[in-house]
């Protein structure tokens, strides 16, 4: 019998952003999970993490309007049940913020960008040792992302391999051995979400603080809940957001292409899901 992939949720979406789904609904939507569906557990919210994953196929770890370097409560937690993962060989990809947390807790150096936010489609281009990997064999030299971080690995951990680049990052994916993968970029986003990111206008601090968060429930498409999970809950407050954390476009930020669904990304997160489908996620690449 096939096994759940959990994901942890490590972010709300603020409603002032248009958008009705939750980050784990982006990726529910964006490719098919199977019937054994994924679990979400809203980390951000202080829910009970796992002390053993030998229940589920795979993990992933979503992005977030928090910072890593916030230290919240829960991310410190959220940590701590990515290091057991890791103990207990199981299968991981980490995005956006999700990539920095991971960094953050193998020794890695997290902060804000020096040069400001990456947001928009961009180039991605791979390192010629990125094509040794499972999930990103058949990927061209360079394939276009939809990206929006102000936070960005600074300094990868010793064990980290750099597989991409863009222009503005360098590390854009790390690998941990063969079963454990980040992405700086969103497989998961489509030009629909990049456009709620990039038209919503910079609020004041006022206005950041009170801005309510969305309430549509979790998608049904192949979602199962955690235990106690009710429909909204994946989308309530207490991420540990704080105003003026570059959250917001910048004025007269280049986006530097035209927004677009980018589906060679997309085939990352279907290559991870398909593996783990199949009970055998993240073969060697020898």
């Amino acid at each position: 019998m096939s096994k759940p992939i959990l994901i942890f949720l490590a972010g709300a979406i603020r409603a002032c952003y248009g958008l009705s789904e939750s980050f784990a609904d982006m990726f529910l939507r964006a490719v098919d999970f199977g019937p054994a569906g994924a679990i979400v557990n809203r980390a951000y919210a202080g829910r009970a993490l796992p002390a053993k994953f030998n229940k589920y196929a795979a993990v992933i770890v979503t992005g977030s309007l928090s910072m890593v370097t916030q230290r919240s409560k829960w991310s410190g937690e959220l940590q701590d049940a990515l290091r057991r993962a890791l103990d207990q060989n199981v299968p991981l990809l980490a995005v956006c913020y999700g990539h920095q947390l991971l960094a953050d807790a193998l020794g890695g150096v997290v902060g804000y960008h020096p040069e400001g936010r990456e947001l928009g489609t961009h180039v991605i281009s791979l390192y010629e040792e990125a094509w040794s990997h499972p999930l990103l064999k058949g990927l061209p030299a360079r394939f276009k992302a939809n990206l929006n971080h102000s936070q960005t690995v600074l300094e990868p951990p010793k064990e980290a391999r750099v597989l991409a680049r863009s222009a503005h990052d360098p590390f854009q994916i790390l690998a941990y051995g063969d079963r454990v993968l980040s992405l700086q970029f969103h497989p998961e986003f489509d030009r629909r979400v990049m456009e709620a990111f990039v038209s919503y206008p910079p609020p004041s601090k006022k206005e950041a603080l009170a801005a309510p968060l969305a309430t549509a429930p979790l998608s049904p498409n192949g979602l199962q809940a955690e235990s106690g999970l009710q429909s909204g809950n994946g989308l309530q407050s207490g991420d540990g957001l704080q105003p003026g954390d570059g959250l917001q476009p910048d004025n007269g930020l280049k986006l530097g292409a035209p927004l677009e669904d980018t589906p060679y990304s997309v085939s990352i997160l279907r290559a991870f899901v398909d593996a783990a489908r199949a009970g055998a996620p993240f073969p060697t690449g020898a």
